[in-house]
């Protein structure tokens, strides 16, 4: 009757073994995804915030004028536009 309960037990350890073993295991695969995801959250996170100040920086009238101007060539009536190109060094003696 002795073996059958030891029997009965190491069956009880292989299986609570095996258990314990494919958990550590998930967990290691749900530990990288995890980490993955942290990653690409703290990228979008560092990316809102940088659209939140560019935001603040654009309501700011004269920081919008400003922006169009270089950006788009913007002039107000009556302005001319210089465009100053620099010189270029050739490349030939």
């Amino acid at each position: 009757m002795n073996i059958w309960k030891f029997l009965i037990l190491i069956i009880l350890v292989i299986f609570l073994g095996w258990g314990i073993f494919k958990l550590e295991y998930e967990k290691k695969g749900m530990t990288q995804e995890y980490l993955k995801v942290k990653e690409i959250t703290d990228k979008l996170f560092a990316e809102n915030q940088k659209t939140k100040e560019q935001i603040d920086y654009y309501q700011n009238p004269e920081n919008l004028l400003k922006a169009s101007r270089e950006q788009f060539n913007f002039k107000n009536e009556g302005e001319q536009m210089i465009i100053i190109v620099p010189k270029v060094a050739s490349t030939t003696p």
